[in-house]
């Protein structure tokens, strides 16, 4: 830095301690660069001398001959006239010469001085070293017990004080930017471009200072390019280079440590232009500044994967501003410090007044846990903390390998609501607390401050004989802000599947206890029994970000077997598998439970499917691939006819007992192929119910005829229903349009239209283009039967009531739709 930008620093704003790093790493690493070059050129000098006076003798011994002779003597005068230049160079000090030339600008002088040590004499520089072994002891390693090196050649050092402390011209530089290519192997030898989505969004002065930075890093890394090229010279003549002349392992390794220093300051220099861009981030992407995301061409990783991230992000923003509601009933006057951020998990991360950002590990990677024996199988809660290195060795998320929750910490201010049991839900919860006190998912606790006692209930499983212990955290939940997540559904498995394929499941034991929670946050997850005061020491059922929680889990796991070719999905802890063939099943599936295995996840056989099968049940529906259809399995059919039936004979009914067969009926759609057209009546019927009842579920209401007919066809039709995979390719294909005035219709050559009636021509534009869609296909299609037609319509609202089989909000649009 010269005494003129020492002064620009002094009158302005002081620099900050990064941008102060940065400048004394790109200095130490200049020093080094200079050094190690001005090293290999002095040696290689050197070696030429000692060649050159081995010549010599050889020519005394033998008798030289006047020619030789006198090219000697040619040779060494001109030898002698760099060294009497610089001589009087030094005398002359700077002064300018005497003919009256122009001063040269300190990049010219430099370069003068470089071009002098390549062309001096080698016997003159041992002379103005003394020893070979100061220029031979550049080489060695860098001591860091040792302040300084010793003392190198005057004319080096003079060249690495011109350089490192005087800034080169625009047109020195330029020219010497241009003067090396970087190899077409080495694409890292760039500066580092911010990726184009989060670039077009940053502030003026973000950008500004970004791309000063940028103008540094573009010279570090156009300084590596003569040091790969010294090297890639040094290794392709090493065979030819006797070792005693010239030791090329030595030159070779140290260039190589010049390339590891700087791409050290590389390194650091990218995480200080992320730390300079961090605060413009979105809070859910600030972990794309951690330094375990890997660099690309571009600072935040890959361009294309950043872009879908961010896609995803403006939907999760869509989302959580409809379903993140209000905390109701707490008060957070006293705490008015924290801060709302987006819920990564199950611990919390806050930042108070006076205070810096505290972030708390709720998976305790580095504490060990107890030897695994056959004696510990029904006492092997947090199970995963025990195969972590398995883990390592398939992902590097840090979210994945350090889960945590942003958002305010929980404050109870009443106490929980109690809930009454009989003698048999009492002894159940009391078979159930002591099956989880023996498996180690729940410890007895005492009180302690800042606790959250929540409430207990049990469930029925499936298999109707054991319960499930539910811990009722609807209080808790307040606190987790929702996060968006992609889940897989049986749409992903009907997507995978294949004429004649053949498929397999595999049912995760326990899945939620395997994951642990944090020690000192297991105080929110509370529940007192018998007097008694109880905490989970795992992911318990109930909690709002568990299902978010162990699909990131397992999304690791199923890219492994992706990779490996193998087709499989998860939802939940229920996992798809699925091959071409009996023995690619198969296959997948011992790999996959080897792998779960290796990862600690304990396997539930009896739920499992192990044997593949054309035929499957998976997640309540018949699977079959040799049909390709979907359909409901025997038990599902009959729960479906009972609600129908039980609702379709009670006369009045409750708000709440409709909104329940609505969601039966809604859940067997996968395996109903035309039970969207049979519900909305009764969506219609409850919603305006909830209105003029003002939301309280537990009012009586009044089926419509409509609402009726269609439990009817439930009833009726649920027992034969099914669902194709797919259609195959649409086999007919109409055009429609429709105006205010009048609709048009096209299939090919064929064409129709007409003009509306005085009463249609009332209606809005939605329901005439919807109309429009049912009169051409009347007209067009009347004759056809069990076809795929494709309809192209240039009405949004008119194609979402067609593929969704209809709606919910107009009544008239939802008839046509009905009708098509």
């Amino acid at each position: 830095m010269t005494d003129s930008s020492l002064q620009k620093v002094g009158n302005g704003a002081a620099p900050n301690n990064g941008e102060s790093a940065i400048v004394a790493a790109i200095s130490s690493m200049s020093e080094l660069l200079v050094s190690s070059i001005t090293s290999m050129k002095s040696t290689m000098a050197e070696s030429l001398g000692q060649m050159k006076d081995t010549i010599d003798q050889l020519v005394i011994e033998e008798g030289p001959s006047e020619e030789n002779d006198e090219q000697l003597q040619i040779a060494a005068k001109t030898d002698e006239l760099p060294t009497e230049q610089s001589d009087k160079n030094q005398q002359s000090g700077s002064a300018e010469p005497n003919n009256g030339a122009k001063k040269p600008t300190s990049g010219e002088s430099t370069e003068q001085s470089i071009n002098i040590l390549i062309n001096q004499d080698s016997v003159s520089q041992r002379d103005a070293c003394g020893k070979i072994e100061l220029l031979s002891g550049i080489a060695n390693d860098l001591k860091l017990d040792q302040k300084k090196a010793p003392a190198v050649n005057e004319q080096i050092a003079k060249i690495v004080q011109g350089l490192l402390r005087e800034k080169l011209t625009e047109e020195v530089l330029t020219a010497t930017q241009n003067r090396y290519s970087p190899p077409e192997n080495c694409e890292c030898l760039t500066s580092t471009k911010v990726n184009h989505l989060i670039w077009d969004k940053l502030k003026s002065d973000t950008r500004s200072a970004d791309i000063k930075l940028q103008r540094v890093q573009s010279n570090l890394v156009k300084g590596l390019v003569p040091i790969v090229s010294v090297i890639e010279k040094l290794v392709k003549a090493r065979d030819q280079i006797p070792k005693d002349a010239l030791d090329v392992p030595e030159l070779i390794r140290a260039a190589t440590d010049a390339i590891a220093l700087v791409g050290a300051a590389n390194f650091e220099l990218n995480m200080r232009r992320r730390d300079n861009i961090k605060p413009e981030l979105n809070e859910d992407y600030k972990h794309l500044c951690s330094s375990s995301v890997p660099f690309t061409e571009f600072l935040f990783g890959n361009d294309a994967d950043l872009s879908k991230q961010l896609k995803d992000l403006a939907e999760a923003t869509k989302v959580s501003k409809k379903l993140n509601p209000k905390v109701d009933g707490h008060k957070s006057n006293g705490y008015r410090g924290y801060k709302h951020a987006k819920s990564k998990g199950f611990g919390y991360k806050y930042s108070s007044r006076g205070q810096g950002t505290q972030a708390i590990k709720n998976l305790n990677w580095k504490r060990p846990g107890p030897p695994y024996t056959k004696k510990d199988e029904g006492r092997r809660p947090n199970k995963l903390q025990q195969f972590v290195p398995a883990w390592k060795d398939i992902t590097d998320d840090p979210e994945v390998l350090d889960w945590f929750i942003d958002g305010v910490p929980p404050v109870q201010e009443t106490d929980y609501k109690v809930i009454q049991f009989n003698d048999a839900e009492a002894a159940i919860i009391e078979s159930e607390i002591v099956q989880l006190l023996n498996k180690g998912v729940i410890v007895e606790s005492p009180h302690s401050q800042g606790e959250f006692v929540s409430s207990i209930f049990v469930r029925l499983k499936k298999n109707g004989v054991d319960y499930r212990l539910i811990l009722n955290l609807k209080e808790l939940n307040k606190f987790i802000v929702y996060r968006h997540f992609k889940m897989d559904s049986l749409k992903t498995v009907t997507d995978l599947m294949s004429q004649g394929c053949y498929m397999a499941s595999v049912d995760i034991k326990d899945a939620y206890y395997t994951v642990p929670i944090a020690t000192e946050h297991q105080k929110f997850l509370k529940f007192r029994w018998r007097d008694k005061l109880y905490q989970y020491t795992c992911l318990p059922n109930g909690l709002a970000s568990a299902p978010r929680i162990l699909t990131k889990l397992l999304k690791p796991v199923f890219n492994i077997m992706r990779q490996k070719g193998y087709l499989s999905s998860s939802y939940i802890d229920d996992c798809y598998l699925q091959g071409a063939t009996y023995g690619e099943c198969h296959d997948n599936v011992q790999e996959t439970l080897m792998l779960l295995g290796d990862l600690g996840f304990p396997i539930h056989n009896e739920k499992s499917v192990l044997i593949p099968s054309q035929v499957l049940t998976f997640l309540g529906f018949v699977l079959n691939s040799v049909t390709m259809t979907v359909q409901l399995t025997k038990s599902r059919k009959q729960k479906l006819k009972t609600a129908c039936l039980t609702l379709v004979n009670k006369e009045p009914c409750t708000i709440q007992s409709v909104a329940e067969v609505i969601g039966v009926i809604v859940s067997s759609f996968p395996g109903v192929e035309h039970g969207p057209l049979h519900y909305r009546s009764l969506e219609r019927d409850k919603s305006h119910a909830l209105r003029e009842n003002k939301g309280n579920f537990g009012s009586s209401m009044i089926l419509s005829p409509s609402s009726r007919a269609e439990l009817n066809w439930w009833i009726s039709n649920v027992d034969t229903s099914l669902k194709l995979i797919s259609h195959g390719e649409p086999e007919l294909h109409i055009q429609t349009d429709a105006s205010a005035l009048g609709w048009g219709g096209l299939r090919g050559e064929q064409r129709t239209g007409g003009r509306w009636t005085q009463q249609e021509a009332s209606h809005h534009i939605n329901y005439l283009e919807l109309l429009a869609v049912f009169l051409t296909i009347k007209a067009l299609c009347g004759n056809c039967a069990n076809l795929h037609i494709r309809v192209q319509c240039d009405n949004t609202t008119a194609v979402c009531y067609i593929n969704n089989m209809g709606g919910s909000k107009s009544p008239d649009c939802n008839s046509v739709a009905r009708q098509i």
